[in-house]
C-alpha cells in the first residue's frame, strides 16, 4: 500500500514538475500547441491532437446540434479559456446525430479539437 501511494506520488511530482524545468516556449508546445498551415492554434497534449465532445438530447434535430454546440463551446471556455472555445475554428468537426424513437428525441455529438487564432 504505502509502494503505491509513493510511486503515485512520484509520477504526479514528476508531472507537475515538467513545466518546471522546461522553458516557457517549450511548456507551450508541450501542452499546447499545433500551428496549422491555416494559422490557427489547436490544442494538443504530449504532441497528440486533443479532443472534446458535448451531448445532447432534444426533440428537434436542429435544437439538439445547436445544444451540442453549445455544451462543447461551454465546456472547452471553462477548462482552457474562452479563445479555445470557438466551435467554428475547431479542427475536426464533427457532428452525429441519431434519432431515439423510444424518447422521441434527437441525441447529437458534437466532437472537435479545440483551436484559436
Amino acid at each position: 500500500m504505502i509502494q503505491s501511494v509513493f510511486k503515485y506520488s512520484a509520477l504526479a511530482a514528476a508531472v507537475f514538475a515538467l513545466p518546471l524545468v522546461m522553458n516557457i516556449s517549450d511548456a507551450d508546445a508541450f501542452f499546447y500547441g499545433k500551428k496549422l498551415p491555416s494559422g490557427k492554434t489547436c490544442l494538443t497534449f504530449l504532441g497528440e491532437d486533443h479532443m472534446h465532445s458535448g451531448n445532447s438530447a432534444l426533440a428537434r434535430r436542429a435544437d439538439a446540434e445547436a445544444k451540442a454546440i453549445r455544451r462543447w463551446s461551454g465546456f472547452v471556455s471553462f477548462e482552457f479559456g474562452r479563445k479555445w472555445g470557438k466551435w467554428a475554428l475547431g479542427d475536426k468537426r464533427t457532428m452525429e446525430c441519431v434519432r431515439d424513437t423510444d424518447k422521441d428525441v434527437w441525441r447529437c455529438r458534437a466532437e472537435a479539437q479545440p483551436c484559436w487564432r
